[in-house]
């Protein structure tokens, strides 16, 4: 960036300082002088809405100057402040920033680290910035490897090489809220943007509630994975001796209000109505798997030309070159399924399921919903295939009030077509294996089954946000 000069910036900043500080030719005689020494505060609003304080003995802002909070600010005037530390680094002109950065967020302190899955698709990341494919944008990387410390990459476009932009201690662990939120700050003010989008890689595991310490037994991002891990919620963290796992909650908490458009899920099992209503207010636009997707996850080289197009990303391209690539596989690699949600719709399909369930329906005896999850215990299932077998059953069901609840079932199906935006399946999971299983019913969203209220307990269900607000209303 150039660095402005001080008489640029005093010219522009001079009428904030004035105001902000108060001085003013009608100031009541009694007011003490201002003495040379004394430290003017400034308080000064950026092109985003954000408000920067300087403490200033000159009353405009310098390097050196004490300063909060941490950050950078684009001036409605062209000058750009960057704060580290409480204090004034530097002060420049700003310039033009890209369309669009994407951030990978890679959690691979795990058993997709140790197999290397992490490095091959930073090789394909690579070959798409080298092949011009990122147009001139941000590719960040934020990489918690198997082994060392965190470190936030950026690929550089044309070339493929890799710059470090920082390195982060194992400390908080990449799965908490304050290590996530700090990077994606760090996202913000070392490759500023105009749209911002990322991708969440690692282990996952949905809905499913955990306290860090294992207990489900699964082969985790794919069966290309020969390591049997516990995998629950996004990510899993075993740099510091402790396994570390975040829960969804957690995960729209950091998420929330962070200017991204949107959110793909290169792992397991996220893309469930549970997890997609804690991530209401997190993206637009957010994609994912019903079930488990193969260890080498989405093929960069060929999605990320998609997400880098010109104007909005291709979001849906990317997704689709996504499904492609695995459907054209053979074997049991030949397994995947892939949705987009508008998230602006959530809220409606949650009322619009809770109206289906306030009606006390329930499961005919021998009704099997379509599973995700090949397992014996399976916590995924087809939310359009059981709402289309509910029934209602009893004495007091008359005519009228089948007729209310069609209604409100026809309504909540309508409504899982307005939120998945876009689906696509193989024909089945992990075909030619044991656990093959075929794929009959995909509407894009996964749901956990419940015949009773006391199957709730079962994961920590009963804590999620949707068993809360939603679900529970089946059993009341």
């Amino acid at each position: 960036m150039k660095q402005r000069s001080l008489s640029n910036i005093l010219s522009t900043l001079l009428l904030t300082a004035f105001l902000t500080v108060g001085i003013s030719s009608c100031s009541s005689s009694d007011e003490p002088p201002v003495k040379p020494d004394d430290k003017k505060e400034i308080v000064m609003t950026d092109r985003h809405g954000n408000q920067l304080t300087v403490e200033s003995k000159s009353g405009i802002p310098e390097i050196g100057d004490a300063a909060r909070p941490d950050g950078r600010f684009e001036l409605p005037d062209g000058t750009v402040i960057v704060v580290k530390n409480g204090k004034i680094t530097e002060i420049s002109e700003w310039e033009e920033v890209a369309n669009r950065t994407i951030l990978v967020y890679m959690v691979a302190a795990n058993s997709l680290g140790s197999g290397n899955y992490d490095m091959r698709d930073i090789a394909e990341m690579q070959i798409a910035a080298l092949n011009g494919h990122l147009e001139g944008n941000h590719l960040l990387v934020y990489h918690h490897n198997y082994k060392g410390e965190p470190v936030l990459k950026e690929i550089k476009d044309g070339t493929g090489e890799i710059d470090t932009l920082k390195v982060y201690s194992s400390t908080p662990s990449s799965l908490s809220i304050a290590r996530m939120e700090e990077v994606i700050s760090d996202m913000k003010s070392l490759a500023p943007a105009k749209d911002y989008g990322m991708v969440m890689w690692s282990h996952a595991n949905g809905w499913l509630v955990m306290n860090n310490s294992g207990e489900l037994s699964v082969m985790g991002r794919s069966r290309g994975d020969d390591y049997a891990i516990s995998t629950l919620a996004f990510g899993e963290d075993q740099s510091s001796g402790t396994t570390y796992y975040m829960n969804t909650g957690d995960l729209g908490t950091a998420l929330r209000g962070k200017e991204l458009s949107f959110i793909f899920f290169d792992c397991c099992y996220m893309a469930s109505v549970e997890a997609m209503y804690d991530l209401r207010e997190t993206a637009p636009l957010i994609g994912g798997s019903v079930a488990e997707i193969i260890a080498e996850g989405m093929p960069y080289q060929i999605t990320l030309p998609y997400l880098f197009a010109e104007g909005e990303a291709d979001f849906v391209g990317a997704v689709n070159a996504d499904y492609e690539y695995v459907n054209a596989m053979s074997g049991y690699n030949r397994t995947g399924t892939f949705s987009i949600m508008d998230m602006a719709q959530i809220d409606n399909l949650a009322k619009a399921c809770k109206e289906v369930y306030s009606y006390g329906p329930v499961y005919p005896s021998d009704f099997r919903p379509q599973k995700f999850m090949y397992e014996s215990t399976c916590y995924f299932y087809d939310l359009a295939h059981m709402l289309e077998n509910l029934e209602l059953k009893g004495e007091d069901v008359d005519e009228s009030l089948l007729v209310k609840f069609e209604e409100a079932r026809q309504k909540a199906l309508e409504q899982i077509d307005k939120t998945v935006i876009f689906k696509a399946n193989t024909p089945y999971i992990w075909p030619g294996t044991s656990d093959q299983t075929a794929i009959n019913h995909h509407c894009g969203l996964s749901a956990q089954f419940l015949r009773d209220a006391s199957g709730a307990s079962s994961r920590g269900y009963n804590q999620t946000a949707w068993w809360n607000d939603v679900a529970s209303y089946m059993f009341e």
